[in-house]
């Protein structure tokens, strides 16, 4: 008789998708997103806005195994001179664009553990094809919160295709 080690997860079963606007998804993002720290302290009628917004525009990629969210990430669109003023001089995020933008800002990256989050970049990276990437890092050990210019974005192939288009 064998134990299969279930603390591993199986990135076979994993299967990502952009999520549209809906009850279940926005309960079960919400849910995720909101037990992950920096997300956990931020006001939660900001943070469902934010992601009413990523639902409404299908810009998203959320990770599911077994039927249940094991990793979630969230982005706006913007007009990429506006993301590159907002990195180099800071101030306020730059105001979505979701119709035209030519950027894309990653603003919410939550997983319930780190195998998850090389798939979910790159599926992130698949869905944003064509446009420029950037993103927000909150760190967990107290370190400040820095804003960082990603790898531009590019078609990926993937065993499960995230059906955003």
């Amino acid at each position: 008789m064998s134990i299969q080690d279930t603390s591993k997860p199986q990135l076979k079963d994993l299967q990502l998708v952009s999520s549209g606007l809906n009850d279940t998804a926005l309960v079960g993002v919400s849910l995720i997103v909101s037990r992950h720290p920096p997300f956990v302290n931020y006001s939660f009628r900001l943070m469902l806005m934010k992601l009413i917004d990523q639902l409404k525009y299908k810009a998203n990629v959320t990770a599911m195994q077994n039927g249940k969210i094991v990793a979630y990430a969230g982005w706006i669109v913007v007009n990429d001179a506006d993301a590159q003023r907002w990195l180099k001089v800071g101030g306020e995020i730059p105001v979505p664009n979701w119709q035209t933008g030519d950027a894309a800002i990653i603003t919410m990256i939550v997983t319930e553990h780190k195998r998850y989050l090389l798939p979910l970049m790159r599926a992130v990276s698949h869905s944003c094809a064509g446009k420029k990437g950037y993103a927000m890092r909150a760190y967990q050990d107290g370190r400040a919160e820095t804003k960082r210019q990603t790898i531009d974005a590019r078609v990926q192939i993937f065993h499960h295709e995230p059906s955003c288009k």
